[in-house]
């Protein structure tokens, strides 16, 4: 029986799966966020951002600051006051679409280790009137 201490607790180079890490990026990305803005928030390049995308483990302080980043955009609009803030939101939305990437709902109540099954691509449902 394993026993995984608070994430809170791990030294900040502990390594961890980063599976959880990927999947809150990937969700804020199908929310419209780019990789840019969101490296912005978090004061990385965007190239750390798309790196990080393709690593089995990250440090206990990543996990933590995108959970973190998660925690405070999973809900909130992009900006989209510009015409390059709304080319943003389209591009990131197409890609999330194009790599299969969940929204955030799609993980509610559902073990984090699974893939999600039956989901709709809300952006791929056309009206039936």
């Amino acid at each position: 029986m394993a026993v995984w201490p608070a994430p809170e607790l791990l030294a900040d180079r502990r390594l961890v799966p980063a599976r959880g890490t990927h999947r809150r990026i990937q969700a804020l990305v199908a929310h419209g966020w780019s990789m840019s803005k969101l490296a912005e928030k978090m004061s990385w390049q965007v190239q750390n951002v798309s790196a990080m995308l393709n690593r089995d483990q990250v440090e206990a302080r990543t996990m933590r600051t995108v959970a973190a980043l998660f925690d405070e955009l999973w809900n909130t609009a992009p900006p989209s006051e510009t015409r390059a803030d709304k080319g943003a939101i389209t591009r990131a939305q197409g890609i999330a679409r194009a790599r299969g990437w969940a929204p955030a709902l799609a993980w509610d109540d559902i073990d984090t280790d699974a893939e999600p099954e039956g989901l709709i691509d809300p952006l791929s449902i056309k009206d039936a009137a």
